[in-house]
């Protein structure tokens, strides 16, 4: 039996096959040692005994359960580890990305109420605006009618509207009635803040009316729910 030989049969009584390695590694040092006394391979091996029984003692030693145990628990910490570092990251990212996508409500607002602000426009097409703030519940929801303002060189009422809460407008704002005036044209942008909450800016414009109006009605209602309130045009005082 040559060195190679004895050390497998000695191997092949362990096992718990990661550690055969480092017993392979063990047992040629050992030779490496007797090789200088014994000078020969052959008394070598006898003097290091039976190998499958030597295979077996070593089984003992190395018991096959605790190293599969520890192992596993090397292998579990350290996808353990893998796995918090992937949701670090995923959550890194995704609060990045819901921080870019939030709305500044009110970053929004003055970008689209800035033609009716006197230090941007000096036109004089600006018949009236009227900075109202008044605000209505609707659905768990705050609505509020921030300005009203005439455009003399077109002939249109503008209303700017920003709401907060559960309840997103969107495309229900068509709803809004202005007495008798016509409904032209309406633009929205919605989104969530910062703490999460639903936001949105409305523009709702009417043709046909009537600048020399005094007091008019502004209403909404639909699925059962609706408020209604006058403004005095030539105060922008509102009358609940």
């Amino acid at each position: 039996m040559n060195r190679e030989t004895w050390i497998e049969t000695v191997l092949n009584q362990v096992h718990f096959a990661p550690d055969r390695k480092k017993i392979r590694q063990e047992l040629l040092e050992h030779m490496e040692d007797r090789m200088e006394e014994f000078e020969d391979e052959e008394r070598v091996l006898q003097s290091m005994g039976d190998p499958t029984e030597l295979g077996k003692e070593l089984n003992r030693e190395h018991k096959p359960w605790l190293g599969w145990l520890w192992l596993f628990s090397w292998i579990f910490l350290i996808s353990m580890l893998c796995l918090a570092m992937l949701l670090s990251i995923v959550t890194g990212i995704s609060a990045f990305s819901d921080a870019r996508d939030r709305m500044d409500l009110e970053e929004v607002y003055k970008a689209k109420i800035k033609y009716y602000d006197e230090n941007y426009n000096h036109t004089g097409d600006v018949y009236f605006n009227w900075e109202t703030n008044y605000s209505v519940a609707l659905l768990d929801t705050e609505i509020t009618f921030r300005n009203f303002c005439y455009d003399d060189y077109d002939g249109k009422l503008v209303i700017y509207i920003t709401s907060e809460g559960e309840y997103n407008f969107g495309k229900n704002i068509l709803y809004v009635e202005v007495d008798d005036a016509s409904f032209s044209y309406a633009e929205h942008e919605t989104g969530l803040n910062i703490e999460g909450e639903q936001v949105g800016v409305y523009v709702l414009t009417f043709e046909r009316f009537d600048k020399k109006k005094k007091v008019v009605t502004v209403s909404y209602e639909k699925f059962g729910e609706g408020f209604s309130f006058d403004i005095d045009l030539s105060t922008g005082e509102v009358m609940p």
